[in-house]
C-alpha cells in the first residue's frame, strides 16, 4: 500500500467516528514496527507489512490510529476503541494479549498474518 492508501483508510475512519483532528500517515522502510503518536497525531507504517494480507495492513494502520486517539497504553479502553474502529472495516481481532492471534474479515479468517506464517497450529 502507498502512503496515500493508508492515509485514505485513516481519513475515512476518523470521518466515520467524527474525530476532528487530522492524523498524518507515512511509510518508513527502516521501521521494525509501526508507531502511532498520540500528541503529534502521526502514524509511521513499516514497509515490511506489504507481504501480508491487505486486511492485516488495514488492521495495522487502525491499531496505530487507535494510539493517536487513545494514547500509548494497550489497556481495556484501547482495545474497545480498536475493536470499534476495526468493525467499521468488517475486521475482527482475536487477541493473544495485545496483537492478533487471529484476524477475521467478514467472518472469514485471514491466514496471511505474521503470527500465522510458518507456524503450525497458530
Amino acid at each position: 500500500m502507498t502512503e496515500d492508501a493508508y492515509q485514505t483508510i485513516v481519513n475515512h475512519t476518523i470521518r466515520w467516528v467524527e474525530y476532528t483532528q487530522k492524523v498524518k500517515v507515512t511509510v518508513n522502510n527502516l521501521l521494525k514496527a509501526g508507531r502511532g503518536y498520540f500528541l503529534e497525531k502521526r502514524i509511521e507504517m513499516p514497509k515490511w507489512i506489504e507481504r501480508y494480507d491487505i486486511n492485516y495492513r488495514i488492521y495495522y494502520v487502525i491499531h496505530e490510529l487507535t494510539h493517536c486517539i487513545v494514547g500509548i497504553e494497550h489497556d481495556d479502553d484501547f482495545k474497545k476503541v480498536e475493536d470499534i474502529l476495526l468493525s467499521l472495516w468488517d475486521i475482527r481481532i482475536e487477541r493473544k494479549s495485545i496483537y492478533p492471534r487471529k484476524l477475521f474479515c467478514n467472518n472469514k479468517e485471514i491466514l496471511n498474518i505474521p503470527y500465522k506464517v510458518n507456524k503450525k497450529g497458530g
